[in-house]
């Protein structure tokens, strides 16, 4: 069975699953909240969510129940689909990210389809915001990473260290990107295990070579840009198996910046690691976000190079 139809069979399924709320579809129907999803800005987070499609969702709640909109925005995911299937062959995408849509429509397709599937598809949630912008081409796959067009946020670090780090990134942002948007950010997903097996330093090169095929597609985005505890140079004292995360940026024009500790740093560099638990609780770690920020010139040129002596 093709991808469409299994596709069509779920669709038949949801509409048949809240058939008791009929109205709904009438009502609120999936080709208007697909247009809203249209409108959103070029350059905006993958969770970013309009005061429109607030009120769109928020109606919905209002006159069903949350287990009805979950199935709506199951039904939205499935129609997406659908919809970018047909597109995809035509969309000005590399073949090898073509490729990897795909994969990702296949495994939201089977999140769907796997009964005992319980993930909650409403706004409050990561995965869902993550399926959502997947499924409506604002997030883009390129492996070990996942990306979307945003802005620099440099007012979330520039002061963080004092006059250098100022200084640097007022130099990066007048003389190499040019601006602060747009951008390339990207973004892990650890509910897509086809990128999790990439998250090695030969998986973290494939994803920069997609990004440099994409810009070479899209002159007028500037570079590419990250945040994460895993770029922290300190982690080195620790395990050196990270290091790769930020040293094929920094050896190759980029650069790296302080941002400083976080909740997210803190919850995602503990979670899975006793070693650093243990020195956090101890005072001699704190997970800490750095960025790092390469130029559309400088990946370019590790690209070329990189190609070159392949």
């Amino acid at each position: 069975m093709t991808l469409l139809q299994t596709a069509n069979d779920i669709s038949l399924r949801i509409e048949n699953e809240i058939s008791t709320h009929s109205s709904v579809l009438k009502k609120y129907p999936l080709e208007k909240y697909i247009i809203l999803l249209e409108k959103y800005p070029e350059v905006s987070e993958y969770n970013y969510i309009s005061p429109e499609i607030i009120r769109y969702t928020n109606r919905i709640l209002s006159e069903y129940d949350q287990n009805l909109l979950v199935s709506y925005h199951k039904l939205l995911l499935v129609a997406l689909i659908k919809k970018n299937i047909e597109i995809l062959p035509n969309k000005k995408l590399p073949d090898s990210i073509k490729h990897l849509y795909l994969n990702d429509f296949k495994r939201i397709i089977s999140d769907i389809e796997t009964l005992n599937d319980e993930s909650d598809y409403t706004y409050s949630q990561d995965v869902f915001l993550k399926k959502l912008a997947l499924c409506s081409y604002r997030l883009i796959p390129v492996g070990a990473r996942k990306i979307n067009c945003s802005k620099l946020p440099i007012k979330k670090f520039i002061f963080n260290k004092g006059p250098k780090q100022l200084i640097s990134v007022l130099l990066i942002v007048f003389f190499e990107l040019k601006g602060i948007s747009p951008l390339y950010i990207g973004h892990l997903d650890t509910n897509d295990l086809d990128l999790i097996s990439e998250l090695n330093e030969q998986g973290l090169r494939g994803a920069y070579l997609r990004i440099v095929d994409l810009l070479k597609l899209n002159p007028k985005i500037k570079g590419y840009f990250g945040t994460s505890w895993l770029l922290d140079p300190k982690l080195d004292q620790i395990n050196t198996r990270h290091q790769y995360n930020r040293k094929i940026v920094i050896k190759n024009g980029g650069k790296l910046f302080y941002k400083g500790p976080s909740a997210s740093a803190r919850k995602n560099s503990l979670k899975k690691s006793r070693t650093r638990r243990m020195l956090y609780e101890q005072g001699k770690y704190v997970p800490t976000d750095y960025v790092i920020v390469w130029s559309r010139k400088k990946i370019i040129e590790w690209a070329d190079k990189t190609t070159i002596h392949k």
